[in-house]
């Protein structure tokens, strides 16, 4: 009997729909990591979008844009562990 966890991914494949799912997988993540890690500037920062494996964070002004820059290859490292399906490539960290 297959388990949830390896027939999920095959039923969101089957209907076109598991690159939305680890997007969205990717982008919930970051968001719990950054919460975790600034937590500071937890209302500043956030993880917008997961596109093309470009992650984008959205900060509301300049001291969370660099305070998210400067943790940015961590926040790649600890998704490329936890959402291998992702391939995050680059964080990009802008201003919204």
């Amino acid at each position: 009997m297959d388990s949830i966890r390896s027939l999920l991914p095959a039923v969101l494949r089957k209907r076109g729909l598991l690159g939305h799912a680890m997007s969205s997988l990717a982008v919930t993540r970051a968001q719990q990591w950054l919460d975790n890690a600034l937590p500071h500037c937890r209302e500043a920062v956030r993880a917008r979008s997961f596109k093309d494996g470009v992650l984008m964070i959205a900060c509301d002004h300049s001291i969370a844009q660099q305070e998210a820059h400067q943790c940015a290859h961590d926040l790649q490292v600890y998704l490329q562990q936890e959402c291998p399906g992702a391939l995050v490539e680059s964080i990009r960290v802008i201003r919204a």
